[in-house]
């Protein structure tokens, strides 16, 4: 018995006993059941999580219970609906046979006589529900079952409870009602009131597929589907099939009019047409009062000049998309969003994404089973393409033309043709690298905090020396450490992030010049600079690029999400009136899944948590609470309740507790700790601002802290394990291997050390001994990241990609190794954005984060925008 059916037997014991899965949609999976109380089978439909979440629970059952009256032989019947231990599920009789879709798919076109006898059956269905006010939504074969050559309606009610409470929550989720080759041209388009006739548009698509084997809008993808709908008319079903009757063929004429007003005023209507006793369709009330014949070409012609505003937004997977008019001459300002694909989730590095200059393509790194690769996406398509060998890829970057794709693997310079094809290596780095830039006939890049170049094809890599650095007022400063450099046209100057805020560097001079608060600063040509002022939102200023200067006051644009430490390009900027960026927000709850998979909402109030960590009695949840400055907060794991440990006005982040729970070391400025209790900050270990990076990871008992040190004060590059003692700035480091070893955890008896290492070319977890010497044993398998122990020494819990894992240990005669298979013990919709978001308690239990909207899980788009409407038309 798998898992997921355990954890939904547990959930709906006593009522339901579930045996297997009968299938998986886009909302819900079916499982197949006893009901226990009636002695009977039954389908439980449990929805995703995510589309739980965005929905609510309370809100779905309320409107899904107003289809349990919908009593009719063509319907198939609701039986039940609840929650239970957070499980959303709705059920409904086991409907033995097959689905219309599942015919289809072995037949190919059915007779004619079944295909206007299941259409009639599915009309007297949806009459008995319009008469009720209730439209289905999403007629597809699909939702069509056949039992005993008769035709059942299924799922009225998710399509109703998710149509009426959709919502920009539901937007965040990246799921939608309705299927593109079954949508209106109404819903396609996006329009908020959607009539019993958009489910008469859909049962004429059916019977058109029933009749010709496929719908009469067809593409190869969805936008493109949806772009015929708008504006093209179908091909005449019997120029397809000469065997189709007259009045079938006009029937589904009628029924896929662009305009609502034009098809059949209710499904009773098409049903009698179907049966050849039809009055004139024009005669019905709504046909009547339309508009003229040249009043409704105009409107159709309006919708399809639309079409290339529907073709960009639906290949961009559009969850909400807004025509806020602009004057005539102007194109419609569209916002659409691209939803990386089931089981991604951006690999959060320096620079994640970037745009083309022409705004036609979007690159990112996606993170899937806990591998990273570089993912090219048109944006007129539904879908990405993974390049092939970029595996271990961050921080990508498109040459001007479009045709190649810096990037950096490990301490190399890569690029690959944005097409497809086989990785280069550019230059060998010397420092971790902190960002690229594609010019004219350069690149640029910054590693270990210095600026290097390479001019020409095959050219050397060459440092730029930055010999003088000045303020905006002209004060001199000493030479920053920078990152992430933007190219100017020209080549001779490059925007650069300092510490200092925005720079210009002149590559020539070798000066640098501050020029305002902020980072990650892109040129948007003609004239302007869009940039994150580091409170989580872009702004955009007016900028001459050949006087280096920045102009007038600057005008917010975005509200964007960023790491509270700063230093990450969460955003992109096209040529050509696309913005790009990764939504986010400071609302998030801490919930607690428990050892049998039930999960909890720990804290009612959201907060930006993140880095949650038990305290050794599993009582109290030390936890990163953002925005800026960070700060430590204590939640109680019983009760929610949170109050605020640290209160110095500087950041204060992932919190580590002592063995006996009474202190917590956190980083800051250094590495401190204070009471739990509360009382001011002590100094554990300090070190100069913009140095190094050290993190605290387990606390020993004789008062050593074990922990991470980075290569530089960006956690960019290689790391090292660590013992800290308090005061000793002479580090015992653990590893002296050439690979990147992070997130070390430490057995509860503190003789074994679990942590990532991809010294195999893939992060993966390992254990050894902590002390001694001794063999190193692989634990994970396929990939894996954030070890963690529980309450004893014999289990170690690890995450993979979107999924936490637990593996037992067999430990004898001082060597360990794994005991079977690693055994799923979370897996959802959790912000793993970051490392170590989550955590174990000694029992078991699993603290992690969610996120509204879920964050790494989408791009979200500005199309058509134009900067300079944008100076002009935001408020300051």
């Amino acid at each position: 018995m798998s898992l997921a059916i355990a954890q939904l037997n547990a959930a709906l014991v006593g009522r339901y006993a579930v045996e297997r899965v009968l299938g998986e949609g886009g909302m819900a999976t079916v499982y197949l059941a006893h009901d226990v109380r009636h002695a009977r089978l039954v389908a439980v439909k449990v929805l995703r999580p995510e589309l739980a979440t965005a929905v609510g629970a309370e809100r779905f059952l309320e409107e899904i219970r107003t289809t349990a009256g919908l009593q009719h032989p063509h319907i198939v019947p609701l039986h039940d609906s609840g929650e239970a231990l957070g499980t959303v599920y709705y059920v409904m009789p086991f409907v033995e046979g097959e689905s219309l879709r599942d015919r289809l798919t072995r037949e190919g076109p059915l007779p004619v006589a079944d295909a206007v006898r299941t259409a009639t059956e599915v009309a007297s269905a949806l009459a008995h529900a319009h008469r009720r006010g209730i439209a289905h939504r999403d007629i597809k074969p699909e939702n069509i079952l056949l039992q005993d050559g008769r035709a059942l309606v299924a799922d009225f009610g998710v399509a109703l409870a998710v149509g009426r409470t959709a919502d920009a929550r539901l937007t965040a989720s990246g799921l939608s009602v309705g299927t593109p080759q079954y949508m209106s041209p109404e819903q396609a388009m996006g329009e908020r009131t959607i009539t019993p006739r958009a489910d008469i548009f859909a049962l004429g698509v059916v019977l058109y597929e029933m009749l010709a084997g496929e719908p009469p809008f067809t593409g190869p993808t969805a936008q493109l589907v949806v772009a015929r709908t708008i504006s093209q008319e179908p091909t005449p079903v019997r120029e397809l099939r000469q065997t189709v009757p007259e009045h079938v063929a006009a029937a589904i004429t009628t029924a896929l009019a662009k305009l609502p007003g034009d098809r059949f005023a209710d499904a009773e209507s098409f049903a009698a047409a179907l049966a050849g006793r039809a009055a004139d369709p024009a005669a019905s009330p709504a046909v009547r009062t339309a508009a003229s014949a040249d009043a409704r070409r105009a409107r159709v012609s309006s919708r399809a000049a639309a079409v290339a505003v529907a073709l960009t937004a639906v290949g961009a997977s559009i969850l909400t998309w807004g025509l806020a008019g602009r004057g005539s001459a102007a194109p419609p300002l569209v916002r659409a969003a691209v939803t990386l694909d089931r089981g991604e989730r951006l690999a959060f590095g320096f620079a994640p994404l970037d745009l083309s200059r022409d705004g036609r393509y979007l690159a990112y790194v996606a993170e899937t089973d806990g591998q990273s690769v570089l993912v090219v996406r048109a944006l007129a398509d539904s879908g990405g393409r993974r390049l092939p060998g970029t595996e271990g890829a961050r921080d990508p970057f498109f040459s001007r033309d479009g045709e190649w794709l810096g990037y950096f693997a490990g301490e190399r310079l890569m690029r690959v043709p944005s097409a497809g094809g086989a990785p280069s290596v550019v230059a060998e780095l010397s420092g971790a690298a902190n960002g690229g830039t594609w010019g004219d006939a350069t690149i640029a890049f910054a590693a270990g905090g210095r600026l290097f170049r390479i001019r020409g094809e095959r050219g050397a890599t060459e440092e730029i020396v930055i010999r003088e650095a000045r303020m905006f007022d002209g004060t001199a400063i000493p030479v920053p450490r920078v990152r992430g450099p933007e190219l100017l046209p020209g080549d001779g100057a490059a925007l650069v992030t300092s510490d200092s805020g925005v720079a210009i560097v002149d590559l020539v001079r070798g000066t640098l010049r501050v020029i305002l608060r902020g980072s990650s600063a892109q040129f948007v040509p003609p004239g302007h600079l869009a940039y994150d002022d580091g409170e989580g939102r872009i702004r955009l200023v007016a900028f001459d690029a050949r006087g280096g200067t920045s102009r007038g006051e600057s005008r917010p644009l975005l509200e964007a999400f960023r790491t509270a430490g700063g230093g990450m390009s969460m955003f992109a900027v096209s040529d050509a009136g696309v913005v790009g960026w990764v939504a986010g927000s400071f609302r998030r709850r801490l919930v607690r899944v428990a050892p049998d998979g039930r999960e909890t909402v720990v804290t009612a109030e959201p907060r930006g948590y993140r880095f949650p960590r038990f305290s050794p009695d599993g009582r109290t949840i030390a936890v990163t609470v953002d925005p800026r400055p960070s700060s430590i907060w204590l939640v109680d794991a019983a009760r929610g309740s949170a109050s605020r440990l640290t209160l110095e006005d500087r950041h204060s982040i992932t919190a580590t507790w002592s063995p006996d729970g009474a202190r917590v070391a956190f980083s800051a400025v250094g590495l401190d700790w204070v009471p739990a209790a509360g009382g001011p900050a002590v100094p554990f270990l300090r070190w100069e601002r913009g140095t190094r990076a050290i993190g605290a990871a387990s606390w020993l008992r004789d008062g050593r802290i074990l922990g991470v040190e980075g290569r530089d004060a960006t956690w960019q590059g290689t790391r090292q394990l660590v013992v800290l003692s308090p005061g000793d700035t002479t580090l015992a480091v653990l590893t002296a291997e050439e690979a990147h070893e992070d997130m070390p955890a430490l057995s509860p008896d503190e003789r074994w050390l679990a942590y990532t290492s991809d010294i195999s070319g893939r992060s993966e977890v390992y254990v050894r001994r902590f002390a001694g010497g001794g063999a190193t044993a692989l634990i994970s398998t396929g990939g894996g990241t954030d070890p963690r122990w529980s309450s004893g020494s014999d289990r170690v819990y690890y995450r993979h990609g979107t999924r936490v894992l637990s593996v037992r240990l067999r430990i004898a005669d001082g060597v360990v190794a794994a005991i079977g298979e690693p055994t799923t013990v979370a897996d959802g919709d959790y912000d793993f954005s970051q490392t170590n978001n989550w955590d174990v308690a000694r029992d078991g239990s699993l603290v992690l984060v969610r996120s509204d909207p879920p964050i790494g899980s989408q791009v979200r788009l500005l199309l058509n925008w134009d900067p300079a409407a944008t100076m002009r038309a935001l408020p300051r």
